[in-house]
């Protein structure tokens, strides 16, 4: 079974990580100096402080959750380009990204991306 169980136990809440000046260091918890991350958190849904890890899933320094931010957009602090909404299902995650006037698709199992 995937860490955090089948898909049902699983939600998605959309963020933003920055880097505090770039005091933090770590590029697989936080963004370079000048950079935010907007993304998405994965969490358990029988308790929203614990992560549901994915392979390739940043985080894990400080007090992050290990391997459960997905980066979406990658843009300079000030810019704004976060993200507008998020919606899924069982098998799909899509992610309303305004700056580049898409959505996003990605598998809820890998947090990869999957092409239209």
């Amino acid at each position: 079974m995937l860490p955090g169980g089948p898909p049902g136990n699983r939600l998605c809440i959309a963020q933003r990580v920055g880097n505090e000046g770039a005091n933090l260091k770590g590029t697989d918890t936080w963004p370079a100096k000048g950079l935010s991350w907007y993304g998405v958190s994965r969490r358990l849904r029988s308790d929203l402080t614990r992560g549901a890890p994915f392979s390739g899933g940043k985080g894990g320094r400080g007090d992050t959750l290990n391997g459960c931010f997905l980066v979406v957009i990658e843009a300079p602090e000030k810019a704004g380009d976060g993200i507008a909404g998020l919606s899924a299902d069982e098998h799909r995650l899509y992610v309303s990204c305004p700056g580049a006037n898409e959505i996003r698709t990605y598998d809820t199992k890998t947090m990869k991306p999957v092409a239209h």
